[in-house]
């Protein structure tokens, strides 16, 4: 019998084995076996492995959920029927999914009457799909929504055919100050995709310079012939914890000395009075920073002043406070979540994921580093990896949907 060996190099788990060349027939045969086997088990099944995938839209475990969308969104099937079906379901809670499946599939007309759902997040998916797709549906009553980011995504839509002035006024006003920084992040999105222009903005660098994005934007619409009157997006008046804060601060420095139990009592008010106006915001970054003149060593204190010079748009001089704190403060979750979100708005996304990589070892418990940590990967082009830290935000916190679910279907097109 004639024995050969294979070649280095030809099959790196058996190399320089001895193989019978009479064998090598019978050998190609069971391969074809397996290899149709393998392909059997890979092609799309019948109708029942759809209903199959559906069902696990409703796993508990958001991983299986997502693997299921995954499945879904590359099957040659059509799977509209089953999908309909799954999404009048009312309590379905993988609804979302169904209704950003039978987008992506570009079967818009079928969602219209999903606008209107109980959901917000299934109205959510049915805007952004209709609008994406440019599909005439009445989304101008959905300005209205009482969810501030399907009216934003609504506006987003009317805007993609064309001028409209009550979705510009939707856009530009869910950048006021007094927004939900969850909401004014995703009108700079669908701004930005919008228009071919920069407006620089960060809903971590506070009030301050979420106005200043705010009239870069109404700058933006105004060449683009939707001119918009400053007070048309509404006006923030001064709360009074903006002004209860300036009180104690001149109380304090019209008296000489201060014993540490007054300075105590100033810190307490400093980091616990509402607010997130920029009035308030600089008052208490006066306050802070009266403080730290006289508690030097105090680590929270540097966080507690470089997050409130972070949000009155200071970040330069935030940076630097981290640093400090950072050094007194080595391996403090809440500390390096807010440092990393200051190195996010200074463009050093590396930098800002080794921070949040680091509290959800520290912390795995933490919503915010699982989310921050996903975010970033996003925007540094890391699409798979960032899938895995958004779903255990999801998992930490299924009701925060718009932080982290809007995130996965992000990367979920881009990965498409």
């Amino acid at each position: 019998m004639d024995w050969t060996a294979i070649a280095p190099g030809e099959d790196s788990g058996n190399r320089g084995t001895p193989v019978c060349r009479y064998h090598a027939p019978v050998m190609r045969r069971v391969g074809w076996v397996v290899l149709l086997v393998c392909a059997a088990c890979a092609a799309p099944g019948p109708a029942g492995s759809a209903g199959d995938r559906l069902q696990e839209l409703d796993a508990s475990d958001p991983v299986i959920r997502l693997a299921a969308v995954r499945r879904l969104l590359v099957a040659r099937e059509d799977h509209r029927e089953e999908l309909l079906a799954y999404l009048r379901r009312g309590t379905a809670p993988g609804r979302a999914w169904a209704v950003f499946l039978l987008g992506r599939r570009g079967t818009c007309e079928v969602l219209v009457p999903f606008l209107t759902d109980a959901d917000a997040e299934v109205r959510f998916r049915a805007v952004e799909a209709i609008g994406r797709a440019g599909f005439v549906a009445d989304l101008a009553s959905r300005l209205a929504d009482p969810h501030p980011v399907v009216a934003v995504v609504a506006a987003w839509g009317l805007l993609r055919r064309g001028k409209d002035l009550a979705a510009a006024r939707v856009l530009v006003g869910a950048l006021a100050p007094s927004s939900r920084s969850d909401v004014a992040r995703e009108a700079h999105a669908r701004l930005t995709s919008l228009f071919a222009e920069r407006v620089d903005y960060d809903p971590s660098r506070g009030a301050a310079h979420r106005i200043a994005a705010q009239r870069g934007w109404l700058r933006v619409l105004s060449a683009r012939g939707l001119a918009l009157p400053e007070d048309s997006v509404g006006s923030d008046p001064e709360p009074p914890e903006a002004r209860k804060l300036r009180d104690l601060l001149v109380a304090v420095r019209s008296r000489g000395s201060h014993d540490r139990g007054e300075l105590q009592s100033l810190w307490t008010a400093a980091v616990t009075i509402p607010g997130h106006h920029v009035a308030v915001a600089r008052a208490r970054c006066d306050l802070l920073g009266f403080l730290l003149q006289r508690l030097l060593s105090e680590g929270l204190l540097h966080h507690r002043y470089a997050w409130a010079l972070l949000r009155t748009d200071q970040l330069v001089a935030a940076l630097g406070h981290f640093e400090k704190a950072d050094r007194l403060l080595p391996r403090e979750p809440g500390l390096l979540n807010d440092f990393g979100v200051a190195l996010e708005a200074a463009g050093r996304l590396g930098a800002a994921s080794r921070r949040f990589g680091s509290v959800t070892r520290l912390d795995p418990g933490s919503v915010d580093a699982w989310s921050n940590l996903g975010r970033v990967l996003l925007r540094r082009e890391e699409t798979d990896a960032a899938i895995e830290p958004l779903l255990r935000a999801e998992a930490l916190d299924p009701q925060r949907w718009v932080r982290h679910r809007r995130l996965i279907g992000r990367a979920l097109s881009i990965a498409e």
